[in-house]
């Protein structure tokens, strides 16, 4: 089965129409910071959500690690799952557990050596029930040269191998490249962001280029894993 492909920083009906159109099979919407009381762009974000085909789940995506503040925006979008930007507390996940009992939560684990193996194990045992694996030098609209660094890549592997959730891998450079870090690494999935973008918009060639392709490259072929 083709490895998933996930595009993240959807902010808007036409970028999530745009991502569905070309096969993606799931979304990461952002969430503003903003009170829901007072928030037209949470409003935007909860009408993304909704238009969005329940085969197509979507994340959103969260920079919050309080429980309430979390649970505040995500009952007013409505998403599948929620993405956790940040390391958030046992306490939280716990509570985040028990009152959204069917939400998926994806947690953001950002590698910077062999380390962050029992991080993810940690976020794991705590009620993850999904790791996104980013370089520990992500900044939005960065290039990274790191999915060719064979330190990284081993270490990547090995986060994969032991964990028994789905493992998505953020990536950066041009399919050229994740192609070859989807072939080593075998993980759940991949997920673009400014990889498909030019000035900041969903590139339609781009989208072509990254989410056609796997289709006919095995390199894209995956955990195999129908979980998402």
């Amino acid at each position: 089965m083709s490895v998933k492909i996930k595009i993240d920083s959807i902010s808007s009906v036409q970028e999530a129409s745009l991502a569905i159109q070309f096969g993606a099979d799931a979304l990461g919407i952002i969430c503003p910071k903003i009170e829901v009381g007072h928030s037209a762009a949470l409003e935007l974000t909860a009408r993304i959500s909704a238009m969005v085909p329940p085969s197509v789940p979507t994340y959103m995506m969260t920079g919050e690690t309080v429980f309430e503040d979390i649970a505040r925006r995500y009952n007013f979008i409505k998403s599948a799952g929620i993405q956790l930007d940040k390391p958030v507390s046992s306490l939280t996940y716990r509570h985040l557990r028990q009152l959204l009992p069917g939400v998926k939560l994806l947690q953001v684990i950002e590698v910077n050596g062999q380390g962050c193996i029992n991080e993810c194990k940690k976020a794991v045992s705590e009620g993850a029930d999904m790791i996104l694996l980013r370089p520990a030098a992500w900044l939005p609209g960065q290039v990274l040269g790191r999915e060719t660094d064979p330190d990284y890549l081993i270490c990547l592997t090995k986060i994969v191998q032991q964990l028994l959730v789905p493992v998505y891998i953020s990536v950066a450079y041009p399919p050229s490249s994740f192609l070859f870090t989807s072939e080593l690494v075998k993980p759940f999935g991949l997920v673009v962001d400014q990889m498909v973008r030019t000035n900041g918009k969903l590139d339609t060639r781009k989208l072509k280029e990254v989410l056609l392709n796997r289709h006919r490259n095995k390199a894209f072929e995956g955990q195999g894993n129908t979980y998402i």
